[in-house]
């Protein structure tokens, strides 16, 4: 196990994360979510049990593991996808077990200014596989060349992805964190397709009809 550990890294995209691990786990995967964000936002999804800390224990919610300990190799061996949330936070030590980096920006420049100083620390490590996802594009004049420019020698073009801005997906969001309920039905054609891409990009071996299958029964939340 642990072909697959993946780090988020700048915008929060808790619910996409969270909606990805949901179409994993229906597919039979394991898999662990690690948040490291300065935001916590995946911990706030997450019904915290009685004597339990997931800065030092491992939480299982809806057939899905939790923690915001620093991930060993030990750890990652019994999993078959990690996600990690790291937000705008500067690289911790597992970085290095990471096989995939997607940078996550809006289209506010303080958030790409903030998202572009983190840039060096976690190419680094030497992750070749990398993605970038702008979420909230609104149909008004702002061009995206300067971003793209930004990140030309980091991303390829064709592994850069615009989200458009949807009420709907922000509701789902909230619903996440006030209900720890991860519904997803109405959920925008851009994000299913992201979701969809990502999950083909960690099992190229599965047929997209299950992958399909899957995302239509984990969207009821269940």
């Amino acid at each position: 196990m642990g072909n697959n550990t993946v780090a988020y890294v700048g915008l929060d995209n808790f619910d996409i994360i969270l909606y990805i691990s949901r179409v994993l786990m229906k597919l039979g995967k394991k898999v662990l979510l690690v948040d490291h964000s300065e935001t916590m936002a995946i911990k706030y999804c997450i019904p915290q049990p009685k004597g339990l800390n997931c800065q030092r224990d491992i939480i299982t919610y809806q057939g899905v593991d939790f923690t915001s300990k620093i991930l060993s190799k030990q750890m990652q061996e019994e999993y078959d996808d990690i996600l990690i949330l790291y937000g705008y936070q500067e690289p911790t030590s597992d970085l290095e077990l990471c096989n995939r980096i997607c940078f996550v920006t809006d289209l506010y420049i303080s958030n790409q200014e903030r998202l572009m100083n983190l840039i060096h620390g976690y190419s680094s490590t030497g992750v070749k596989d990398k993605s970038l996802l702008i979420k909230h594009k609104a149909d008004i004049k702002v061009r995206l060349d300067y971003l793209f420019e930004c990140f030309h020698k980091e991303v390829n073009p064709e592994d850069i992805t615009v989200l458009y801005y949807n009420e709907i997906d922000e509701i789902n969001a909230l619903v996440c964190q006030y209900h720890g309920v991860y519904k997803f039905k109405d959920v925008s054609k851009h994000i299913k397709n992201f979701i969809l891409d990502e999950v083909k990009k960690l099992h190229p071996e599965i047929r997209i009809k299950m992958i399909t299958n899957a995302f239509r029964l984990a969207r009821k939340g269940n």
